[in-house]
């Protein structure tokens, strides 16, 4: 269970990185700017990313739902190679990568009765 927390976190971290790419202007005064925004931007994914903790917690399905885009998001569940060779241990059917939605995740949370909590590193 929590390497596949693990795995959702790390999709989460790849969605929060595409959605905050900018292009960086070449003036001393952009310079100013980009200063200003990548701390901003660090303060909004600190926000994104306690309120997915909070959520996930709490078993707060409706609030982990809004923390996705619900169109056109790519959810994969990629086991280590470690997890993948117990898994198939247990079941000769398993895969090494299953292909969701975050919907399936928040599913997962909300109903589920297993005390989560998630870990974010390196972001």
């Amino acid at each position: 269970m929590k390497r596949f927390i693990s795995n959702h976190l790390f999709t989460l971290t790849i969605l929060i990185g595409t959605a905050s790419f900018a292009q960086s202007p070449n003036s001393p005064e952009g310079n100013k700017t980009v200063t200003a925004n990548t701390t901003s931007d660090t303060v909004d994914v600190q926000h994104v990313i306690d309120s997915y903790h909070e959520a996930v917690l709490t078993h707060d399905g409706d609030r982990l739902a809004h923390l996705f885009l619900p169109q056109d998001s790519l959810w994969l569940n990629v086991l280590s190679d470690d997890a993948y060779a117990r898994a198939k241990a247990k079941s000769p059917e398993a895969v090494k990568i299953h292909v969701g939605s975050y919907t399936d995740f928040v599913k997962l949370v909300s109903t589920s009765k297993a005390s989560f909590n998630p870990t974010h590193t390196h972001l």
